[in-house]
C-alpha cells in the first residue's frame, strides 16, 4: 500500500512551528514523506530560521522556501511582490507540493499563500487539514474563510484540541472535525529551545505591537500598567518584555521600558519559547504565547483592557477574547490584573478559583483515519 504524503504550509506566523512540529515528528517517525513550505518573512531572525531548518531536516523533510520581501516598501508594492513571489515558487513546485498530498495550513486563511493553496488543492483534489496556532482560534469564520470555503468545504478538516471547541467550530460551518488533542507537547518541542545559559528568575510580559488592536495611547497604557501592576507585588523581581514578532514600535517600547529598574527587552536572537519555558509567570497581551505557557505549565494571565476593540474584532464573543472564552485567566482592567497577579502569581487563596484549562492529550490517530 502506497504511503500518504503531506505538505505543511507555514505562512502565517513562526509560532505555527510549535503547533505542527509534534504532528510532523510523529508522521516522520511512521515513515511518511513530508514537504514543508516555509515563508521566510515570518522568521524575523535568521538564527531562528536556521535552527528550525536543521530540525526539519533531521526529520527528512523536503523544504521549499519563499523569498524574503522588503517590509519597508509601500504596501501595494509588497502585495504585488508577495503574489508574484508565491506564484513563481508554488507553480513550478506544484507537483511536489500538491500531487497525492494531504495539506496542512493555519486556519485563518488570511495569507496570500492561502489563496494559492486553496486553488491548487481544488484542482489536485487534496484534503486540507487546518489548525490553530492561537491568534484567531476557532470561534468565527472571518472574511477570508468565507471566500475560500466554496472551493470544497467537504475536503477541509479542522483539527481541534478538545470538546471545548466543538460547538464553536460546528457553529461556524466546519462540520469535519478531527480531534488531535493539545499539539504543543513539551517533550517534543523542547528541541526547539535555543538558549543554553540560564537566566535568574524573571516574569515575562509578551506584547502586541501598535496596530489594529492597539493604538499608540493604548500601547503606552498597557505596557505601563502591566509593569507597574507586577511591581506592586514583586518589587525586586526581574521582568522581561518580549515584543510581538511583527513589533514596529520598538523605539516607543524602549522608551517605556527604560523608566523601570530591572526590566529589559528580550534578546530577539532567541524565540519566545526560550523565555516562556524559563519564566516564573507570564502576562500575555492578545498573544498566542499563552499556549506555550500552558504547555510548559506556567502561570499565565491574559491582559487586554479595551472592550470596545473586542466588540469590533470579536463581536460574537460578548466582550471576551478567544483566550478568555476558552477559560484562561483574563483581565479587562488594572484592578482585574492586580487581583489575578495575587491569585495566580502569589498563590493566595481565592473564593472563585479559576479552573485550569484542560485539553485532550495529543494523538495523530484521528488524522490518519481520515486520510486512509
Amino acid at each position: 500500500m502506497k504511503k500518504n504524503k503531506f505538505t505543511f504550509f507555514l505562512t502565517d506566523n513562526y509560532a505555527e512551528v510549535y503547533t505542527v512540529y509534534p504532528i510532523i515528528y510523529d508522521l516522520s517517525n511512521r515513515g511518511y514523506q513530508i514537504t514543508v513550505f516555509l515563508d521566510e518573512n515570518l522568521f524575523f531572525n535568521k538564527k531562528i530560521l536556521t535552527k528550525f531548518i536543521l530540525i526539519f531536516k533531521e526529520l527528512n523533510c523536503e523544504l521549499i522556501f519563499s523569498k524574503k520581501i522588503n517590509q519597508e516598501q509601500s504596501r501595494i508594492i509588497r502585495i504585488i511582490k508577495e503574489f508574484t513571489n508565491f506564484f513563481f515558487i508554488i507553480h513550478p513546485n506544484r507537483k511536489k507540493l500538491f500531487e497525492n498530498k494531504t495539506i496542512f495550513i493555519e486556519n485563518s486563511f488570511r495569507t496570500k499563500v492561502s489563496l494559492f493553496v486553496v486553488i491548487y488543492s481544488f484542482f489536485f483534489k487534496n484534503k486540507i487539514f487546518i489548525y490553530d496556532h492561537g491568534s484567531k482560534l476557532v470561534f468565527y469564520v472571518n472574511r477570508y474563510k468565507k471566500r475560500y470555503l466554496f472551493f470544497g468545504k467537504e475536503r477541509i478538516y479542522h483539527l481541534s484540541y478538545s470538546k471545548i471547541e466543538e460547538y464553536w467550530i460546528k457553529n461556524n460551518d466546519f462540520n469535519n472535525l478531527v480531534k488531535v488533542g493539545f499539539p504543543i507537547v513539551p517533550n517534543k518541542i523542547n528541541k526547539l529551545l535555543t538558549r543554553n545559559e540560564k537566566d535568574e528568575s524573571f516574569f515575562l510580559i509578551c506584547g502586541r505591537g501598535v496596530g489594529a488592536f492597539i493604538n499608540l495611547e493604548e500601547y503606552n497604557f498597557i505596557i505601563n500598567s502591566a509593569l507597574s501592576s507586577l511591581r506592586k507585588y514583586f518589587k525586586n523581581e526581574k521582568i522581561i518584555y518580549y515584543p510581538h514578532p511583527k513589533e514596529r514600535s520598538l523605539k516607543l517600547c524602549k522608551s517605556i521600558i527604560n523608566k523601570y529598574e530591572n526590566v529589559k527587552i528580550a534578546d530577539l536572537n532567541y524565540p519566545s519559547i526560550d523565555y516562556v519555558s524559563r519564566s516564573i509567570g507570564v502576562i500575555t497581551i492578545l498573544s498566542s504565547i499563552i499556549f506555550l505557557a500552558r504547555a510548559f505549565e506556567k502561570k499565565v494571565i491574559e491582559y487586554y483592557p479595551y472592550k470596545h476593540n473586542l466588540k469590533k474584532f470579536h463581536p460574537e464573543l460578548n466582550h471576551k477574547t478567544p483566550y478568555s472564552k476558552l477559560g484562561f485567566p483574563s483581565a479587562r482592567n488594572v484592578s482585574d490584573l492586580e487581583n489575578l497577579i495575587k491569585t495566580e502569581f502569589l498563590n493566595l487563596s481565592h473564593k472563585k478559583k479559576i479552573k485550569s484549562i484542560e485539553f485532550d492529550d495529543f494523538n495523530i490517530e484521528e488524522i490518519l483515519k481520515k486520510i486512509n
